[in-house]
C-alpha cells in the first residue's frame, strides 16, 4: 500500500470467513484485500467522491450460502450515506444504498449474519434491522432503521447478539430473526451506558426514525476520563460479561 498525503487508513476489519485475509478502508475510498500471511494484497475500491468514515465486515446468508459483504459509511456533503459492497467480481462490485443520515455515522458494527447494523453519531445511536429474511439476492438487501440519544458524547461502542431465552434460561432457538441486540456505550465524560434488549423496546415504541427517551440504560460510571474503547466478552458461558478498557488522554 503505497503512501498518499491525502490518505489515511480509516478501519481495519477482519475477514469473517477466511481468518488469513484483512479488509483496509481509507479516507479517500480506497478498500484493500490484505492477506496478512503472505503479505499479498488486492486494491478493490472503485473510484468514488465521497471520503469514507467508517467500514465493518458481515456476513449474510443469501439463498444457501453464505456471503461476505462490507458495509462503509461516506460523508456527502455534511450529511452520510451507509453502503453495502460485495466484491465477487472485484473489477465491477455490487453495491447497494442501505440508509442516508443527516450527519457523519461512525463506530460501525455488525452482528450475527447481518441481522442488526449499528454506528454512532455525536450522541446519537442508529441502528438497522434486516427486514429482508430470507434473502435471495444482495439486491434484496434492506433495513429499517432506528435512532435515538444518549445524554453526552459517544466515543467509544460495541454490540452484542444473543438468542432469546425461554423462561426456563435456555436457549429457546437460534433463529437470528427472535436475537436480543445488546449494545454498549463508552462516553467522553467516563460513563458507560449499557442497553439491553434495544430493539425489542424500540419495537415496542412502534414507530422508526427518532425515538428519543424512549431507551433507558443502565449507567457504569468508573472513571472521570474518556472511555476510549469498550467490548463485550465473547465467552459465551458469560451472557452479560462486558469487559471495558478505558484508556485517558495523556495531553
Amino acid at each position: 500500500m503505497k503512501r498518499h498525503p491525502h490518505r489515511r487508513i480509516v478501519a481495519a476489519c477482519l475477514s469473517k470467513i477466511s481468518p488469513s485475509l484483512v479488509w483496509v478502508g481509507c479516507s479517500d475510498g480506497c478498500i484493500w484485500r490484505i492477506d496478512w500471511t503472505s503479505g499479498s494484497m488486492e486494491h478493490l475500491a472503485v473510484k468514488r467522491e465521497n471520503p469514507l468514515m467508517d467500514m465493518t465486515v458481515q456476513t449474510v446468508r443469501i439463498g444457501r450460502e453464505l456471503r461476505e459483504i462490507l458495509v462503509t459509511s461516506e460523508m456527502v456533503s455534511q450529511a452520510s450515506q451507509i453502503m453495502a459492497w460485495e466484491f465477487l467480481n472485484p473489477s465491477k462490485p455490487n453495491v447497494v444504498k442501505l440508509h442516508g443520515h443527516d450527519s457523519g455515522v461512525g463506530n460501525l458494527r455488525s452482528s450475527s449474519e447481518g441481522r442488526f447494523l449499528a454506528g454512532t453519531c455525536g450522541r446519537s445511536i442508529v441502528i438497522g434491522n434486516l427486514t429482508t429474511d430470507p434473502l435471495r439476492s444482495f439486491e434484496d438487501l434492506k433495513y429499517q432503521f432506528y435512532s435515538f440519544d444518549v445524554s453526552d458524547d459517544i466515543f467509544s461502542f460495541d454490540l452484542r447478539c444473543s438468542p432469546q431465552r425461554s423462561s426456563k434460561g435456555s436457549s429457546a432457538s437460534r433463529d437470528i430473526s427472535t436475537a436480543i441486540l445488546d449494545l454498549v456505550v463508552g462516553c467522553v465524560r467516563g460513563a458507560i451506558f449499557v442497553y439491553h434488549d434495544v430493539m425489542g423496546r424500540l419495537r415496542g415504541a412502534g414507530k422508526s426514525g427518532s425515538s428519543e427517551g424512549t431507551i433507558k440504560p443502565r449507567k457504569l460510571h468508573w472513571h472521570r476520563k474518556t472511555v476510549q474503547s469498550v467490548k463485550w466478552s465473547q465467552d459465551g458461558k458469560l451472557n452479560r460479561t462486558l469487559a471495558a478498557c478505558m484508556l485517558t488522554h495523556t495531553r
